[in-house]
């Protein structure tokens, strides 16, 4: 909305993005299925929203059937990455790591994870050279681990 030399309120149904116009269904800006590699570096040219299955290794099941589910957003050459862990009990140590993250991980990044039902909380980092999550627990094991949720950001 703008207003014109008369002070009147004028709205504006379509604007330009560059050579891009976008349609009046009110659908936002649209990025292609794959990057569009562009040479200058202010120019946004991808986006990317998904799912991934995490991988558990090195986790002791106590009880039930752990699952994993993660979302992921990839801004330009920004991953922020979540998953969690439900149906089940499981035990984390200094061995733990949980592979799949959507994209590889070209330097070692920290972050973060918790457990909803018992109050834990503690580091995590994506490993330089993987698609790898590694938990930081190497002083303690997290057990009965139950709403087990990790959540992280890496430059790609």
């Amino acid at each position: 909305m703008v207003l014109d030399t008369a002070g009147t309120v004028k709205a504006y149904s379509t604007i330009s993005v560059g050579n891009v116009t976008p349609s009046s269904s009110g659908a936002g800006i649209t990025f292609p299925a794959t990057a569009s590699a562009s040479s200058d570096a202010n120019t946004l040219d991808d986006y990317e929203e998904g799912t991934w299955t995490p991988t558990a290794n090195n986790v002791t099941v106590n009880s039930g059937s752990p699952t994993y589910s993660g979302v992921y957003t990839k801004v330009g050459n920004i991953v922020y990455f979540q998953f969690q862990q439900s149906g089940g009990n499981i035990t984390i140590s200094g061995s733990t790591f949980f592979g799949g993250l959507p994209f590889n991980v070209p330097k070692t990044s920290p972050g973060a994870w918790s457990d909803v039902g018992t109050n834990k909380s503690g580091l995590q980092y994506a490993y330089e050279g993987s698609a790898n999550v590694y938990i930081t627990a190497a002083i303690s094991t997290f057990t009965n681990l139950t709403g087990f949720m990790v959540s992280g950001v890496y430059r790609v």
